[in-house]
C-alpha cells in the first residue's frame, strides 16, 4: 500500500490537552506529503512562522495508506432530549 504523510497542527502544547469540543482549538491540515521526510522538512519550515508561535508543539505528523478505509467502526451520534 502506498503511504502519505499529513502535517497537522493542534493549538496545544500536548495532545493531551486538546479538547475536541472547542472550536477555536480546532486543527490544521497543513499539508500532505510524499514522504516522512518532507513532512517533517515542512514542519520544520512551518515551525518558524509566527502564527505557530504560542504553539511550537502542536505539529503532528499522520502516516496514511491510499485507497484504505480508515474509519470502518463510524461515529456516535448523541441526540438530546427535546426541549419542549
Amino acid at each position: 500500500m502506498e503511504k502519505i504523510y499529513q502535517v497537522w497542527h493542534f493549538r496545544i502544547s500536548e495532545i493531551e490537552d486538546f479538547d475536541w469540543d472547542n472550536k477555536k482549538q480546532a486543527p490544521q491540515r497543513l499539508g500532505v506529503y510524499s514522504s516522512e521526510q518532507n513532512a517533517q522538512a515542512a514542519v520544520e519550515r512551518l515551525h518558524e512562522r509566527p502564527e505557530f508561535a504560542q504553539w511550537p508543539d502542536g505539529f503532528r505528523i499522520c502516516e496514511c495508506f491510499l485507497d484504505n478505509d480508515s474509519w470502518v467502526d463510524g461515529f456516535v451520534v448523541e441526540y438530546l432530549p427535546d426541549e419542549g
